[in-house]
């Protein structure tokens, strides 16, 4: 076919040939949000609460949002915990909608680092502001979930889920203990 210069007419500018050319061939895919009357009921449930803990509030004088995810993380030691532990509901909704795996691991990874960098003082409470892990593992779950086949059962996915929750909790318990230690030692230091 040739070199897109070579495609161009005569006359014209090459670059706004291409660039027009560009344009044109570029497809883009707008994100489909689906309406709460066709999701099932624990997806819409789902989707309200990571709205809940992540956008629940706007911040005045700016475009951004708050949740219930950063008004823990102003507790410390263990406000992170919480929210980590309540961000698992997210994960197991996506292992009952048959999410592929490596979404799964990168939903849990989403929680570990808002947990891990959320103990932080003060950078942690900026980062949760910023980093809203329950929007975007909804996101994935609603991209990545399996809508030719019907959600198991929270009986089928109980192993699982059980294993996901322990991961979470022994982070968040071990980050816990870890900022406990820490202002232990910063306090033998005086």
């Amino acid at each position: 076919m040739g070199p897109p210069a070579a495609r161009c007419p005569p006359g014209g500018w090459v670059a706004d040939c291409i660039m027009s050319r560009m344009a044109r061939d570029k497809v883009i895919i707008p994100e489909v949000i689906e309406p709460d009357e066709k999701l099932p009921h624990d997806l819409v449930a789902l989707r309200k609460f990571a709205l809940l803990m992540d956008e629940a509030l706007p911040i005045p004088g700016t475009n951004r949002r708050i949740g219930l995810d950063a008004g823990l993380g102003f507790i410390p030691g263990f406000g992170d915990a919480i929210g980590a532990l309540l961000s698992a509901w997210i994960v197991i909704g996506a292992l009952r909608h048959r999410v592929p795996l490596v979404q799964v691991a990168r939903m849990v990874l989403n929680i570990l680092i808002d947990l891990a960098v959320g103990e932080i003082p003060l950078l942690g409470d900026l980062f949760d502001i910023a980093f809203e892990e329950n929007v975007i593992n909804m996101r994935l779950l609603m991209r990545h979930r399996d809508r030719g086949r019907p959600p198991r059962s929270f009986a089928a996915i109980g192993f699982a889920a059980l294993v996901v929750v322990a991961v979470i909790g022994v982070a968040a318990v071990g980050s816990a203990i870890f900022v406990f230690l820490v202002a232990v030692w910063i306090a033998n230091q005086r």
